[in-house]
């Protein structure tokens, strides 16, 4: 449900310190439902270690494993993550529905949906999630293009579609038509060994690992889709990279680690290739996603 979803600044049951923190605050949908920060901000203006990733185009998404790690099994899973969290909504489960419970306006609204008015937390996670996979982008200028339209992208946005599906090896991660293949892959970020804050594998962060302690998944992260991709600065998980051209140039000089993602070895880009990759990347920008805050909440 969109007020679920986006309730800011009235009674929030998920929060438990405040009435400021809403799946919204961090998914914003003026930047297609991502994050415009380096890091995510929770209740008391807690800052976690990453940024939330963008959610666009969620149900088109072929596993079942969310975050940029994969230690949600569904996207359910994911939902009742972040209530629970202390850095986020620092809730239990059980005292959020208890006080969505209190709000008889919900009540009516979860009968309408689902033909009673029980509430628990995985009716709600359901309800959440179901309107994640509302949030959906096409239309882009790629797909006009991708359809037959040549005039659909300019010369220099062609230039970079040429790169990206050609030596950039960008498809070989960032395919499909949501531009992701939702795996993990080590790509450099966050690599730093000679930092005396790092753990003994070089990464602050271990990514994948820390949910499968697999060696092979030391630092490695989910791919995110590049649909929208303009509107989620700043990039990658830790929001290292503030803008388009800093990212693309990641890739030119890929941060090498003993646990890089082969497929990096294949990518052969200069700098004179980050222009016309922006351009192409800004080009996966489409139509679709938009969202009007509802002007009413439940009571």
């Amino acid at each position: 449900m969109r007020r679920l979803f986006e309730r800011r600044g009235s009674p929030l049951p998920f929060a438990r310190q405040s009435h400021t923190v809403s799946c919204a605050t961090c998914h914003r949908p003026e930047h297609a439902f991502s994050e415009p920060r380096p890091r995510s901000r929770g209740i008391g203006g807690q800052e976690g270690a990453r940024k939330a990733p963008p959610i666009v185009n969620v149900a088109f998404f072929v596993f079942d494993d969310y975050f940029w790690d994969g230690r949600a099994s569904s996207l359910t899973e994911q939902v009742k993550g972040p209530i629970a969290n202390p850095v986020e909504m620092g809730n239990t489960h059980e005292n959020a529905v208890r006080t969505l419970s209190g709000i008889a306006g919900y009540g009516r609204a979860f009968r309408e949906v689902y033909g009673d008015a029980l509430l628990d937390i995985d009716r709600v996670a359901d309800a959440i999630a179901a309107y994640e996979t509302t949030r959906l982008s096409g239309d882009s200028a790629f797909d006009r293009f991708d359809a037959g339209d040549d005039a659909a992208l300019s010369p220099e946005a062609r230039e970079g579609h040429e790169i990206f599906f050609g030596r950039g090896r960008c498809n070989a991660c960032h395919l499909g038509p949501t531009f992701t293949d939702a795996r993990f892959h080590n790509i450099g970020i966050g690599y730093a060994p000679l930092s005396g804050q790092m753990v003994e594998h070089g990464f602050a962060d271990p990514g994948r690992y820390a949910v499968t302690l697999d060696p092979a998944d030391i630092g490695a992260f989910k791919t995110p889709t590049l649909r929208e991709v303009s509107k989620h600065a700043p990039y990658m998980h830790d929001g290292s990279s503030p803008d388009l051209d800093d990212a693309v140039m990641r890739y030119v000089a890929i941060e090498a680690n003993p646990w890089l993602d082969p497929a990096m070895a294949e990518v052969d880009l200069s700098p004179a290739d980050v222009a016309p990759l922006v351009a192409f990347l800004q080009a996966l920008d489409g139509t679709g996603y938009e969202d009007v805050p509802p002007k009413s909440f439940p009571q």
